[in-house]
């Protein structure tokens, strides 16, 4: 699913290119100068293919999601809620150090003792905060968690464009979920 599924809603932005600055937005927010180039260079050359007839299309592809993959962007960590903590884990540290060059060795919890994502989240918030980081979350309105690294600096910005979703809506790790 990803966080590409959140363009696709009937109530959401008016038109394919309000949803394509909020993607932009995101992405500027999230990613290192390397890979929000690669990730805006893909993206432009998918709004012009004739494969995608609008740029909704493009959100949820199966082009794009390969791209992050093959490319190891870490743009969003998307979990199920009955995933291990220990995913949960493994993307935040690598997306600390991919996105904001921040090493983080620290353990915070028992991962195996805790076990589920929801049991560390706030855990993790609260740590990364420290470090200068806000771990947010767009609220799906379903079971599965989005999660996205920004600066503390940055979480009005991250917010205002969440919030743009109008059915859905940006959270701060101190939010409830």
């Amino acid at each position: 699913m990803g966080i590409f599924k959140i363009f696709k809603s009937k109530n959401n932005t008016k038109n394919s290119e309000d949803k394509l600055d909020i993607l932009k937005g995101l992405i500027s927010l999230c990613l290192d100068e390397n890979d929000r180039s690669k990730i805006l260079n893909f993206l432009e050359e998918l709004s012009k293919s004739e494969k995608f007839e609008n740029s909704d299309e493009i959100f949820d592809s199966q082009d794009m999601i390969d791209f992050m993959y093959d490319e190891k962007i870490c743009f969003y960590g998307f979990f199920d809620w009955k995933d291990e903590s220990a995913e949960f884990d493994d993307y935040i540290r690598e997306a600390l150090k991919k996105n904001f060059s921040l090493e983080w060795n620290d353990n915070i919890c028992d991962l195996d003792e805790l076990g589920s994502i929801d049991l560390v989240y706030k855990l993790y918030g609260s740590e990364l905060e420290k470090k200068g980081i806000t771990l947010c979350s767009v609220d799906t309105l379903s079971d599965s968690y989005i999660i996205m690294l920004v600066k503390n600096d940055d979480y009005i910005k991250f917010k205002k464009y969440a919030d743009r979703f109008i059915e859905f809506k940006g959270k701060h790790y101190t939010e409830e979920w």
